[in-house]
């Protein structure tokens, strides 16, 4: 029966793998590192790709090597400092998913192991992330109508051309006390510091806004800002 386990990671990263039996936390001993030749053995998983702004998780693929049994996979924070192992798989699976929180931006390598154990070359690096949480920057009276208008700023940690700044879009909610007074959709392709214009509002009440982050196309995968009070 298939199994999901969650695997601790360091940093307080976890990771989410389809799991035969048990696998995780206690990796196994050190494999044999050995290069690539083309008598049977390993040669560097190729074509490694990572998802781009999913909601907690980093989705990893790629090609498969003829010979591997499991993958082991290594992840750094910076493609110039050490990638450590972080997660292996229970069999020739070429995908997984790590669990992370919002806004993660981490690199990836991947090495095959065969049934001596014996470690291939590391793929290269690819760089993952997942959707940040949107954080308002200000909000203040628009100038075309400052007494009745509010522009509200915002910004995303890694949302970028080269995640997924072209497939974010955005919800801009105004609320009156409770009350949900109006909501914007904002296109986070646009170019430039994302912003809405809430409109419509009395002199002198108090109003609240908010801002949910989701890609195009998952509606239902939201990543919301705190409550910013105020005129």
């Amino acid at each position: 029966m298939i199994k999901k386990r969650r695997i601790p990671v360091a940093s307080g990263f976890s990771v989410l793998i389809m799991l035969f039996a048990s696998c995780g936390a206690q990796l196994l001993p050190e494999p044999v590192n050995i290069g690539s030749s083309s008598n049977g053995i390993l040669t560097a998983p190729e074509e490694p790709g990572a998802s781009q702004g999913k909601k907690r998780v980093i989705t990893l693929s790629w090609r498969g090597v003829p010979g591997a049994v499991r993958y082991i996979v290594y992840r750094s924070s910076s493609p110039l400092e050490e990638f450590v192992p972080c997660a292996e798989t229970a069999d020739a699976a070429t995908d997984c998913d790590i669990a992370v929180p919002p806004g993660a931006d981490l690199y990836f390598r991947v090495a095959a192991l065969n049934n001596r154990d014996e470690l291939s070359p590391k793929s290269g690096w690819v760089r993952g992330t997942s959707m940040a949480r949107p954080e308002i920057s200000d909000v203040v009276p628009d100038p075309a109508n400052p007494d009745t208008a509010r522009m509200v700023y915002w910004y995303m940690n890694n949302a970028e051309p080269s995640t997924y700044k072209e497939a974010v879009r955005y919800t801009v909610y105004c609320f009156e006390g409770e009350i949900e007074r109006d909501q914007i959709p904002v296109d986070g392709s646009a170019p430039g510091e994302p912003s809405a214009v809430i409109g419509g509002l009395v002199p002198g009440l108090g109003y609240s806004f908010q801002v949910e982050a989701y890609l195009e196309g998952e509606p239902g995968m939201t990543e919301t800002s705190p409550l910013w009070s105020g005129q």
